[in-house]
């Protein structure tokens, strides 16, 4: 049989968790929803055949954007410990981003050598009509 000093240790220890853990909570769904002007955010990159690169990327924003898209994608390939640079796609590259629209996505596809180990980094933007910006950058990393 417990004591009451055992039993009220256990329950303030339950509560300090379950209270630590909704605290926890709050902080991940406001970090989620920190952006003023960005709904949600997504990017992915895999390697097709002979040295081909999918860059697949989605924004939506909360209004109707000015521009929205992928604002940047820099392709870096490994030289021994070091990445040196090896393409750059910018918002202006066909399908990189759109004018006037609620959300974008679209597959970036890079010609790539076979073989080699790539970092992607992929800034995705939105601009709304008075001038505000907000953007989320991702870094990735394929095998050819």
């Amino acid at each position: 049989m417990m004591t009451k000093t055992a039993t009220k240790r256990i329950v303030s220890f339950v509560l300090a968790l379950v209270f630590t853990t909704l605290l926890a909570t709050v902080a991940v769904a406001t970090e989620v929803r920190a952006s003023a002007l960005i709904v949600s955010h997504s990017c992915s990159a895999s390697a097709g055949t002979d040295g081909e690169m999918d860059v697949t990327f989605s924004i939506t924003g909360k209004k109707i954007m000015s521009t929205i898209g992928a604002k940047s994608i820099y392709f870096y390939v490994k030289n021994g410990n070091t990445w040196k640079f090896d393409k750059l796609y910018t918002q202006y590259y066909i399908g990189m981003s759109a004018e006037n629209k609620l959300t974008h996505g679209n597959t970036i596809t890079y010609q790539g050598k076979a073989g080699t180990e790539y970092k992607i980094v992929v800034t995705l933007f939105v601009e709304d009509s008075e001038g505000a910006t907000d953007s989320r950058t991702y870094t990735k990393y394929v095998n050819t």
